[in-house]
């Protein structure tokens, strides 16, 4: 048996691990240096702070190699001189946040949007405060969320089939999520689009 306390009390620690993952401390973006960075202080910014993100200790935020190989696939534009500007480093923080779901092409066709003129001026800024109030607001719903799934578990169950369930119920949802960024990637941000 996975879990042996019933109720109420699986119900708040759940809720408790949901609070552990969506009060993180985010990237403000005055917190962006607006100096200019070298890779090996790209890696360090990123893994200070995207730190709360990782699993357990031995997880990588973000690698050389992996911003290289963004920049070679035009998912970021190329550093100036070797050094990594304040655009950049928001970019990469979307990056990060969408590699989790999104596939290296989709990630791409989505930053094309943001990165595709390189001579007009992107308010990256005001985009990058609207990516952290969307951010806020889906942490809120998800929580209330997840107490809806909690109380929609059948008591009839034991335990460790509520907790399988849950886990069910959350990969689903997830599930339909990616998919439904996937099609609108494929409709509203494909070259090939009509």
């Amino acid at each position: 048996m996975l879990y042996t306390v019933v109720g109420d009390t699986m119900n708040d620690d759940i809720l408790k691990l949901a609070k552990s993952i969506i009060n993180y401390n985010e990237i403000k973006d005055y917190e962006i240096p607006d100096i200019d960075l070298y890779m090996d202080q790209v890696t360090s910014f990123m893994d200070t702070k995207l730190k709360d993100f990782k699993r357990d200790e031995n997880d990588i935020i973000l690698t050389k190699t992996m911003i290289n190989n963004y920049v070679k696939s035009n998912v970021i534009p190329s550093p100036v001189k070797k050094k990594y500007s304040k655009k950049h480093l928001m970019v990469l923080i979307w990056i990060y946040h969408l590699k989790q779901t999104l596939s290296i092409t989709d990630i791409g066709k989505l930053m094309n949007f943001i990165i595709k003129d390189k001579d007009e001026e992107i308010k990256y800024n005001e985009i990058y405060n609207n990516f952290l109030d969307i951010e806020k607001k889906s942490h809120a719903e998800f929580e209330v969320n997840l107490s809806e799934m909690l109380k929609n578990v059948d008591d009839k169950y034991n335990s460790d089939e509520k907790l399988f369930l849950l886990v069910i119920e959350l990969i689903l949802s997830s599930n339909l999520q990616k998919r439904m960024a996937e099609k609108i990637i494929d409709n509203y941000f494909n070259n090939d689009a009509k």
